[in-house]
């Protein structure tokens, strides 16, 4: 384990080091601690941090996940992403998901029209490349005709869900769970909205996802 033992004067700081950003859960804990800290039971009082963590007993999600719509992973990251808006403390937030590194971008706005999407994507685009696909819901921002002219002068396919099958979006669904989740869970926190945005954004993106064994950010 060289370079990632730690003296036991340590522990406590590694504690809330890898706790602050965003309050992410025991499992994500353990993920984050394997890439950079180690010391004997840590798993173990990993746990026992997070159970004495009364934000994150209230937070904590105990339901099942309901299975997703299976889709192709692409191959290449920023190929097709999955949209949604959420809202959280009196904000709206467009939540965008790249279905190949899982990497998760959420935007505060104001208003939810397809002007102010539009926007927002633009933005995303000039940073991350213009994706192949864009996957939303049937949210009236995203099925106008100026949303629809916006995407094909971009030569981007849009796959609409149906109501009939809203799981199809799961992707978007989980990632407004996790961030509504750890929003709740750091509300104690004495800082505003969009610093706590960003401390959740931080520890999800340095957290190895589930299905990838990988950071977003790699």
């Amino acid at each position: 384990m060289e370079g990632k033992t730690m003296h036991t004067c340590s522990f406590t700081t590694a504690y809330y080091a890898l706790h602050s950003f965003g309050h992410p859960g025991i499992s994500a804990m353990k993920d984050i601690a394997q890439i950079h800290v180690w010391w004997p039971r840590v798993n173990a009082d990993l746990e026992m941090f997070v159970k004495k963590c009364a934000s994150c007993q209230e937070t904590r999600q105990n339901e099942p996940e309901t299975p997703l719509f299976s889709w192709n992973v692409p191959e290449k990251p920023w190929t097709r992403i999955h949209i949604d808006y959420l809202e959280y403390g009196g904000k709206h937030w467009l939540v965008v998901v790249d279905a190949t590194s899982k990497w998760m971008e959420v935007v505060m706005t104001h208003r939810t029209t397809t002007q102010a999407t539009i926007v927002i994507l633009r933005d995303l685009f000039s940073k991350f490349g213009v994706p192949a696909m864009v996957v939303s819901d049937n949210g009236p921002q995203f099925v106008s005709n100026e949303f629809e002219l916006f995407l094909r002068e971009n030569g981007i396919k849009h796959i609409k869900c149906t109501p009939y099958h809203p799981r199809s979006n799961g992707l978007a669904e989980r990632a407004v769970r996790t961030f509504k989740r750890r929003m709740e869970a750091s509300k104690n926190q004495q800082t505003d909205l969009q610093w706590r945005a960003q401390n959740v954004l931080l520890s999800y993106r340095i957290t190895p996802h589930r299905t990838t064994g990988r950071t977003p950010g790699e």
